[in-house]
């Protein structure tokens, strides 16, 4: 059942994603699952 909803919640970020790529980078600093270390490896050189 939390599977079938984390592929539910994928397809629908990914679908969305596609159809407007210029907010990517705001959906990804809400990955941390997916970019905890390149998260904090960027902080300190974020812009």
């Amino acid at each position: 059942m939390l599977s079938h909803r984390v592929v539910e919640l994928i397809s629908a970020s990914r679908m969305w994603l596609w159809m407007m790529p210029l907010p990517t980078i705001p959906l990804l600093s809400f990955s941390p699952l997916l970019l905890n270390d390149q998260h904090s490896r960027m902080e300190p050189m974020r812009l």
